[in-house]
């Protein structure tokens, strides 16, 4: 079967050429008539040679949709390139049909075009569609498909995405609802092959839609990146629509332009989601006079509880926006965790301030390392250096304890406690009282150590501090 726009151009030329002649069987009596008068034939010939003239131009009017959009004297070229346009759209679908009314009429007086402009405008003039089907929303067609089951696929990959972050954020959850608050229907009807989306951008252009500008106040204790994150954008986003505004000196009260996502579509679900949170331990601490001031010791360690949690969350377009607690169900109760504190008061009391502990530079000073906290003060030395006690007090430790290798613990009776780690030798015991710069051991690379050095600690009430800020 031809194609519409060949239904439409068939037999326009035969039409054409007898148009003159259908007009004189109609007209020929009254102008019979007219040619018996006298000075009447002198004009009837002229309107008979100007209609003869007419009948023989070779021009052609191209009406697309009722509009003459321009004038050609090549017909065949024009119905060759419509051709042309046909086969291109059919050969990537094969039921596409120009969806134009297409007309090409003898043209009287109208300057012609040239071919190649008049092809360019039907080029940007006509749309050829197929059978294909549309996203509405509202009651207004929004998105084009080629066929009814790709607008269902991004319809249910739409709210599929609400499942699936569930699923990245709760090992435990159970849908229960789950809708599109506005009127959306996929419908089957012809649609034109230029207005045709695939299902990737179907679906952002649904939930992003266009971008609007909101305003936000700003509130205590609101930062930046909280404003930001509140919004579901990005900071950059927000420090991009607000040119001149810093973001470390926020103001209560100050306003702020807000440039969010207006989705079209807004897919609401409920579901109950089951999860596990900690219920942290507490600390009992009990004096024991048998440790001296500062000295701690852990009893029984304490152990975090499991609580069992069910809630009824409430999401929008992926993003949570309630939360209801629905039940809370103890699964492991925490273990208290004792911890003895001391309260003898050392024989020898420290001055408060320290001497450095051995001859040596600093490898590695207090504070981060590696990603974690260094606690210490390491002092590079020879092996076998001389160790002393940077200020009076009580042996309270001389052994082996973990990553600190061969160690002395002393406490100086007034709230201050040293450490001295990684030690080759021990020259005091337990007990024992020692003076300011008396020799308690030896350099050495003992425990978790690379190569030798003394790490050396200063603790405040068992708080550490940083040892540099006491040595004298």
């Amino acid at each position: 079967m031809n194609p519409l726009w060949k239904q439409q151009l068939a037999g326009l030329a035969e039409k054409g050429k007898h148009y003159l002649d259908r007009w004189w069987l109609q007209n020929k009596d009254k102008y019979q008539r007219l040619l018996a008068k006298p000075g009447v034939v002198p004009g009837v010939l002229s309107v008979l040679c100007l209609s003869a003239a007419l009948q023989l131009t070779d021009q052609w009017q191209v009406v697309v949709d009722d509009e003459v959009v321009g004038v050609t004297e090549d017909r065949q070229a024009i119905v060759g390139y419509l051709q042309e346009l046909d086969d291109c759209n059919r050969k990537e679908y094969e039921s596409a049909e120009m969806i134009n009314d297409l007309k090409l009429a003898r043209s009287f007086g109208i300057p012609a075009v040239k071919t190649e402009d008049m092809q360019l405008v039907l080029q940007d003039k006509l749309e050829w569609g197929i059978p294909g089907a549309v996203i509405a929303i509202d009651n207004r067609d929004v998105l084009a498909f080629k066929d009814l089951s790709s607008a269902q696929a991004v319809v249910a990959n739409i709210k599929q995405k609400t499942t699936e972050r569930l699923a990245n954020l709760y090992k435990t959850f159970n849908v229960t609802a789950l809708n599109i608050r506005e009127n959306l229907q996929v419908i089957e009807k012809p649609v034109a092959i230029a207005s045709l989306v695939d299902e990737a951008t179907a679906e952002t252009f649904l939930l992003s839609g266009q971008r609007k500008e909101v305003r936000h106040i700003v509130s205590r204790g609101e930062t930046f990146t909280r404003i930001a994150a509140s919004r579901g954008i990005r900071p950059s986003e927000l420090a991009e629509a607000n040119p001149g505004v810093k973001a470390t000196q926020l103001q209560i009260g100050q306003e702020l332009a807000v440039t969010v996502p207006d989705p079209l579509i807004h897919v609401e679900a409920t579901a109950e989601v089951t999860e596990t949170k900690t219920v942290p331990f507490e600390t009992e601490y009990v004096k024991d006079s048998s440790l001296y001031k500062g000295e701690k010791k852990t009893v029984t360690k304490g152990q975090n509880g499991i609580d069992e949690v069910t809630s009824v969350l409430t999401l929008v377009n992926g993003q949570t926006v309630g939360s209801e607690v629905k039940t809370t169900t103890r699964v492991k109760e925490p273990v208290t965790a004792v911890v003895k504190q001391g309260t003898k008061v050392a024989v020898v009391t420290g001055s408060g301030r320290f001497v450095w502990p051995t001859q040596g530079s600093i490898t590695s000073p207090y504070g981060m390392r590696w990603g974690k906290m260094h606690y210490g003060l390491d002092i590079g030395a020879s092996r076998g250096t001389a160790i002393v006690a940077a200020d009076s007090g009580v042996v309270v430790y001389s052994g082996r304890r973990g990553n600190y290798g061969y160690m002395v613990e002393i406490n100086h009776g007034n709230g201050y406690v040293t450490r001295y780690g990684h030690c080759s030798q021990l020259l005091v015991s337990k007990g024992a009282k020692v003076s300011r710069g008396q020799l308690i051991a030896k350099v050495g690379s003992t425990g978790y150590s690379f190569g030798n050095h003394l790490h050396f600690e200063v603790l405040y009430q068992g708080v550490n501090k940083n040892p540099i800020n006491f040595l004298r």
